[in-house]
């Protein structure tokens, strides 16, 4: 008895300490992220010219994925990938907090349709992460504007269908940035981990559709697998007069919960 009661001893010392040590990087994570607001607004503007692909009615997955699946069937889309100052995390199973990325657009003399999609990556790792735009559950936001279109959208180029594929990060300045790796093996790998919502109580997201020029939206994760970039996908389904400009600004927050209805 002596024995198993020195056994069962160890076990509940090893798993205080499995626990204990747990919390503790849980905390110094979240302490080292900052507060209620973890990072200062990274700004992005883009201007017609940097839709820098397509025309294409579709975006990159293991099997391509249809970019407004309720819109037009036939829409050919120009997308622009931007890099987000900031990356989603999902709850703690000790903490419950967790991170999600504030997105707020103001877009300018738009034409048709622009979508909003999101992408997460990882240095070494074969994988990617995104949102699942058909099915159960799933999410987007969509702008609609009234603006002539132009004629045509100057130096885009259609992605090569096949994985993975290098796509070219818009900068801060509006130049050319970094090529970033996106990696989807299967089908289903990676689909549904991240999602886009107007309210951070239903953190699964849903389909928002809207006529407003400006607003806020949040992306969130609940997918395993640590995200250390986040990149945004910017479609229009019309190529965009000159007088177009969207103005981006990202920030992380704290947020608190399960994975939300």
């Amino acid at each position: 008895m002596d024995r198993i009661h020195a056994r069962l001893l160890l076990i509940s010392g090893l798993l205080a300490i499995f626990v204990a040590t747990m919390l503790f990087l849980q905390w110094q994570e979240v302490r080292i992220a900052g507060g209620p607001e973890t990072a200062t607004p990274g700004s992005v503007s883009l201007g017609p010219g940097d839709f820098d692909y397509g025309p294409q009615a579709w975006r990159p997955y293991a099997v391509p994925l249809p970019i407004d699946p309720d819109g037009d069937r036939n829409a050919l889309w120009y997308l622009a990938f931007v890099p987000l100052n900031g990356t989603p995390d999902g709850p703690g199973p000790f903490t419950g907090l967790g991170e999600a990325v504030a997105v707020h657009y103001r877009v300018s003399s738009l034409s048709g349709t622009m979508a909003f999609a999101v992408y997460g990556t990882a240095s070494g790792q074969e994988r990617g992460w995104t949102n699942r735009p058909t099915g159960f559950r799933p999410s987007g936001f969509y702008v609609a504007g009234t603006v002539i279109p132009a004629d045509d959208q100057l130096d885009a180029r259609v992605l090569p269908d096949g994985m993975p594929v290098e796509v070219s990060a818009v900068s801060a300045g509006g130049l050319p940035g970094e090529c970033v790796g996106l990696t989807f093996l299967r089908n289903g790998s990676g689909l549904d981990s991240l999602h886009l919502t107007r309210d951070l109580v239903e953190r699964k997201g849903q389909v928002t559709r809207t006529s407003v020029p400006e607003g806020t939206f949040y992306i969130t994760s609940t997918g395993g697998g640590h995200i250390e970039r986040t990149l945004l996908l910017v479609a229009v389904d019309r190529p965009q007069p000159l007088s177009f400009q969207l103005n981006l600004e990202s920030w992380t927050l704290d947020i608190e919960g399960g994975a939300g209805a």
